[in-house]
């Protein structure tokens, strides 16, 4: 995605934030694509309720059947995580949580996603 630019944003809507963690919610409705946007800070991703998501990991499309209670933990690195954008990929509305832990990051480099298990990942060809 080289020469897109990328929003601070990782939410649709800021709902908190101190010193120590940002909270975000993610609403997106049945198709919708959310802006491009990058991750500068390790997070927490909560869902409350089931989605479909089609997403880009690794340069390949996927579509995530997230459960609701997901749960993940990614450290982003000291570069953070290339830019990207996420569609619901269901007739139904999407809402996550994210939390953002401000500061360094736990890690040099970006770490892969640690997750609760309430889901699953279909790489598309």
């Amino acid at each position: 995605m080289t020469g897109i630019e990328a929003s601070a944003a990782v939410g649709t809507e800021l709902l908190f934030e101190n010193e120590f963690v940002r909270v975000w919610e993610m609403a997106l409705g049945p198709g919708e694509t959310c802006p491009t946007h990058r991750h500068m800070h390790d997070h927490v991703i909560l869902y409350a309720e089931a989605a479909t998501i089609r997403a880009q990991v690794g340069g390949r499309p996927v579509i995530q059947h997230v459960e609701d209670g997901l749960v993940s933990y990614r450290a982003v690195g000291r570069d953070g995580l290339p830019p990207h954008s996420i569609t619901n990929a269901s007739d139904a509305p999407s809402r996550h949580f994210v939390i953002e832990l401000l500061g360094p990051s736990a890690s040099d480099v970006a770490g892969e996603h640690q997750h609760n298990g309430r889901g699953r990942t279909e790489t598309l060809t």
